[in-house]
């Protein structure tokens, strides 16, 4: 497993953070997960942070497909605010852009970050 989910109670945020190897499974294992906690903790605050990332083995499919595929079925909740703090190769920064956008054309609040700092200061405001 190349993530974790867990909850800041001080600041309200659900956190899933990612690391080594990227894949599509993994992304839809992280978002369940972060969904139920987001549910269990009634936070609308999410900073997923994949930062820490070295290789992306999703595919643009499986990123296109998370709002819909499974934010839906989940029934996420549609006033969370979510960070995304980039990785720092340009694959991977063109999949965070992509996401950004895929969830924005679809109706869910998410902007990317380069700085984990930056994208709490963004959910500590919002």
């Amino acid at each position: 497993m190349a993530w974790e989910t867990r909850y800041d109670p001080s600041n309200d945020i659900v956190e899933v953070i990612y690391t080594g190897c990227l894949t599509g499974s993994d992304l839809q294992e992280a978002a369940s997960s972060r969904i139920a906690l987001a549910r269990e903790t009634n936070s609308t605050k999410i900073l997923v942070d994949v930062s820490g990332i070295k290789e992306v083995q999703a595919g643009m499919m499986d990123v296109f497909n998370l709002p819909d595929e499974l934010y839906e079925v989940r029934d996420a909740c549609r006033q969370s605010e979510m960070a995304l703090v980039m990785p720092t190769f340009q694959p991977g920064i063109d999949m965070a852009q992509f996401y950004e956008t895929a969830c924005k054309n679809r109706g869910w609040s998410v902007k990317t970050f380069k700085e984990r700092q930056s994208a709490i200061d963004w959910l500590k405001e919002t």
